[in-house]
């Protein structure tokens, strides 16, 4: 496998720095996940109040253990209890004592044919308190953050890890652009059969990230932008990408005779597999070697070729870490 040219790629990147506009979303979003609460006057149980109250449950006529005039501090609608339960609290007032009655999946059921279990709830709410948006000052920051003392401080650690995160996602997107660039100067595209084991890479890596993410594959067909039912084409294109950067890779291994020491090998199987020892045993055969070898070649290989290249900023439409980032990060010819 040969390509047109081994010169230093010439790779146009975006501008990307981190804008006010992100900084202020990501300390919302901290501060979003630190409520703070107070009590209200009206004493009036409302979504994401914070209640506190003395709680009985039974299943089926049988009191649940640990649930017997437990005192529990309840956020309501945060997903901790079912939904059931949450609507019965709503309306409630403070001093109010109610039963709360409805089914939920079999818990401790021993028949099989007993699909749902039939929950009573006794609570009697002894305080609520509701959700207040915070104000930003060095109060706040000094009580919840207490590593600072400062708004400054705490905006200028915030700005530093987006930054890092700017960073990382700059060096994806650039080996990103060298792999698919490189790959443009293949002599010979791949065969079918190199597309389709690649789009069979893809395929199970797409598979893997549902598994991992508890997401159907519509669910996360619709997060990455591809409709259902265009998955397989999309698996193909993906593959005959995946493949061709392969193979242009390679070729550029090649081309500088590269051999990987046993770090090397080391740093890839741990940056392409982590912790997942099962998946490490498969390159514990020769063959498993050898792989791991070729792929550890062109890890280095993409290292230098995202040294040489001459990379030049041009305005682009979408700013940010996460729109540059790579549209499919499944798309990894070495998954």
């Amino acid at each position: 496998m040969k390509l047109t040219s081994y010169e230093p790629l010439n790779v146009p990147m975006p501008k990307m720095t981190v804008t006010d506009k992100q900084l202020n979303e990501r300390i919302a979003s901290i501060m979003a996940q630190i409520p703070t609460y107070a009590d209200k006057e009206d004493s009036i149980v409302e979504l994401h109040d914070k209640v506190n109250a003395i709680v009985t449950m039974k299943e089926n006529g049988k009191p649940m253990q640990g649930l017997e005039e437990a005192h529990l501090t309840i956020t309501v609608g945060d997903g901790f209890f079912p939904l059931a339960f949450a609507e019965g609290l709503i309306g409630m007032r403070r001093g109010e004592k109610k039963t709360i009655e409805y089914q939920l999946a079999g818990i401790g059921t021993e028949s099989e044919d007993d699909l749902s279990s039939n929950i009573e709830a006794i609570v009697s709410i002894e305080s609520i308190r509701k959700r207040i948006d915070s104000e930003l000052n060095d109060e706040w920051v000094k009580r919840y953050i207490p590593r600072f003392s400062t708004v400054e401080e705490f905006r200028d650690d915030v700005e530093a890890k987006l930054a890092e995160e700017t960073d990382k996602a700059r060096e994806e997107l650039l080996r990103e652009r060298c792999s698919v660039l490189l790959a443009q100067r293949l002599e010979e595209q791949p065969t079918a059969e190199e597309v389709e084991g690649a789009a069979r890479n893809v395929r199970a890596s797409f598979e893997r990230d549902c598994i991992k993410e508890g997401k159907e594959r519509a669910q996360k067909a619709s997060e990455m932008g591809i409709p259902e039912d265009q998955l397989d084409m999309a698996f193909h294109q993906a593959g005959a990408m995946a493949a061709a950067q392969g193979k242009a890779i390679a070729a550029m291994a090649d081309y500088w005779n590269i051999q990987p020491t046993q770090k090397d090998l080391d740093e890839t199987l741990q940056k392409h597999f982590g912790g997942d020892q099962q998946a490490k045993a498969k390159f514990s055969t020769e063959e498993g070697r050898e792989k791991l070898i070729e792929m550890a070649r062109c890890e280095l290989a993409l290292d230098t070729v995202v040294a040489d290249a001459l990379v030049f900023e041009r305005e682009e439409p979408a700013q940010g870490v996460q729109q540059h980032a790579p549209a499919h990060p499944t798309l990894n010819p070495f998954a």
